[in-house]
């Protein structure tokens, strides 16, 4: 069975020792479904795993998973990128709890993950591969789905509170309790940090500049109440409130604060026709807002919406349909720019003995460009012995964000052909991925503008990975991926690794002690440099980096543990973007408490 780096720490444990674990992913296929059963290359980050590590950000949970890359311009709370596979950030849908939270006020359209640091998180599930099947458009490396903590039976609170270098504190309570039928579930999260310089030359020492602040409060209500046996009602309420700091630029010359409040709502009505069968009809709303102190502009606002229907009809064991259709509406308030589309898809998923196999058909109708059909076919074998092979081939589509259609409206998607086959056996898996785009959207320094590319790029690699317990205290992590990322010239695309591996030993030999260790080697990278004064950029190559992380908890009692973690050990000095710093060696103490 392909559990491997998709399941929790002490779930490898127990496949060790022959236990038979199947844990559920919903993002796949926009519907519960058993790892077993999907095709898709999928990772899942699991909450046990994140108080392990105890990761505070969720930039930092991705950047530890295969296939993923992550670039932070600075510390805690600056912009942060997430390269997929290889691909932009605007290839990859990113939501909350099942709502897309990619901002249309962005210049290409994509989620701030760097303001993600609620710590009630159940699970990350990350989708790799094409997905606008499923998903519609920017699904094209894959979909990143944060799930957080619903209500339980019984009423309880957690409590976590951590203190640090750079003056960094970070709180988070939650309160969850499910009464006869109704379950409710609110938390709080805080973190405030003087930080440190975004901008930084790597040859000088960060206590020489001026520190960059950042202070998040994330708010999170989920209400769930059963109207009968047979029906559901779920409403959520997601608020996250920021202020950063940032440098002086070439466009502003002195250091400001940027504010940024995001609102997300949803909701949803299920009907369950047997345990297997449903419909829901669902609504959300997420409202982005910055504000633009230099008064370049009022401020920044964008909006998204989105409603619709999903069905899933099970026929019997083997075999089961999910159909459904839903509008959505972007708005970019500042360039009044408004983007329409309707979707409808049909995804099948047949079993038959150790074979399974899963289709998907979409069409979108847009208001600003043609419409766009998209699919994906997939299939798995899983022999007796603990041997799987997979293999999938869809097609997905980007199109040009609000920003880049303002500046050009000739602008057409982009497209992409994927493929990617997969062998696992036990704890080791290796799969090879193949990507070519066409009609590529690229900036044009002529005409200061976006353009469709004349040539393909192609994004390729492969993806090995390890779990298992070496004894019965010590357990073992271990991958590598390999990255073939070319631009139209035949040039490895900016930022992206030729390579990055990944080491993770947990040790749980002492009473009541959990030990982590966990590295990361970074390849070599390309980027731009660029100078204020001439106006000119060059390509630059950024060295390798090993950088090392060791967390050590003890649990006092069954209601409190307390945590001491250390990041980058060795105190390495790198840059994963050109001219922005990050952090040095830096050592956190913490506690949490369960009532």
């Amino acid at each position: 069975m392909r559990l491997l780096a998709t399941i929790t720490l002490a779930a490898s444990f127990a496949v060790a020792q022959n236990v038979v674990l199947d844990p559920i992913v919903v993002s796949a296929t926009n519907s519960k479904e058993k790892l077993q059963n999907i095709t898709s290359n999928v990772v899942v980050i699991t909450k046990e795993e994140l108080e392990d590590k105890h990761i505070d950000t969720v930039a930092e949970a991705l950047s530890e998973a295969q296939g993923v890359i992550v670039t932070q311009s600075g510390g805690v709370g600056q912009q942060a990128s997430v390269f997929l596979r290889g691909f932009d950030s605007d290839s990859t849908i990113v939501m909350i709890d099942g709502v897309k939270i990619n901002n249309p006020t962005l210049i290409g359209g994509q989620a701030n993950i760097g303001n993600l640091i609620f710590g009630d998180i159940e699970r990350i599930e990350v989708i790799k591969g094409p997905q606008s099947g499923v998903y519609g458009a920017n699904a094209v490396a894959g979909v990143i789905n944060i799930i957080t903590q619903k209500a339980t039976n019984k009423c309880q609170a957690n409590i976590n509170l951590e203190y640090g270098k750079y003056k960094t504190k970070k709180s988070q309570i939650s309160l969850y309790k499910k009464i006869n039928n109704l379950s409710a579930y609110v938390s709080y999260s805080y973190l405030k940090t003087d930080g440190f310089s975004a901008q930084a030359d790597i040859d000088k020492s960060l206590s020489s500049y001026e520190d960059d602040a950042y202070e998040n409060k994330t708010y999170n209500t989920k209400v769930t109440y059963d109207i009968g046996k047979y029906d559901k009602l779920n409403i959520q309420f997601m608020k996250i409130d920021t202020k950063t700091d940032y440098d002086q630029s070439i466009f502003m010359q002195d250091g400001y604060r940027l504010t940024q409040e995001d609102k997300i709502f949803s909701s949803s009505y299920i009907h369950n026709y047997s345990k297997n069968s449903y419909s829901k009809i669902y609504y959300s709303k997420t409202d982005f807002l910055t504000d633009d102190p230099k008064g370049w502009t009022k401020e920044f606002k964008g909006q998204n919406k989105e409603f619709g229907i999903d069905n899933k009809v099970k026929f019997s064991d083997n075999n089961e349909l999910l159909f459904g259709l839903n509008r959505e509406i972007s708005k970019d308030k500042i360039n009044n720019k408004e983007l329409k589309s309707t979707g409808v898809y049909v995804t099948s998923i047949f079993k038959y003995s150790n074979v399974i196999f899963n289709t998907t058909l979409r069409r979108d109708f847009y208001s600003n460009f043609k419409d766009k059909t998209t699919g994906k076919i997939g299939a798995k074998y899983n022999f007796d012995n603990g041997l799987t092979l997979s293999a999938n081939y869809g097609t997905a589509y980007r199109v040009p964000s609000l920003f880049e259609y303002s500046l050009n409206k000739n602008l057409k998607p982009e497209t992409t052909k994927s493929y990617d086959i997969s062998l696992g056996y036990k704890n080791f898996n290796i799969t090879y991925f193949n990507n070519k785009i066409d009609d590529e959207i690229i900036f044009d320094n002529a005409t200061f503008s976006y353009v469709n590319g004349s040539k393909k790029s192609t994004i390729k690699g492969y993806e090995l990975g390890y779990k298992n317990a070496i004894t019965k205290d010590l357990f073992l992590s271990v991958d590598y991926t390999r990255y073939i990322a070319k631009d139209k010239d035949g040039k490895q695309l900016l930022r992206r690794p030729k390579f990055i591996a990944n080491l993770g030993l947990d040790y749980y030999g002492f009473k009541n002690t959990h030990i982590n260790f966990n590295a990361q080697y970074i390849g070599k990278r390309d980027d731009i440099s660029f100078d204020p004064i001439t106006f000119t950029s060059k390509r630059v190559t950024l060295g390798g980096v090993f950088v090392a992380n060791a967390s050590v908890d003890y649990k006092v009692n069954k209601n409190l543990s307390l945590y001491a973690k250390i990041n980058n050990i060795f105190d390495k000095k790198y840059q994963m973007v050109k001219g922005y710093a990050t952090s040095g060696r830096a050592v956190y103490v913490g506690l949490n408490a369960k009532f």
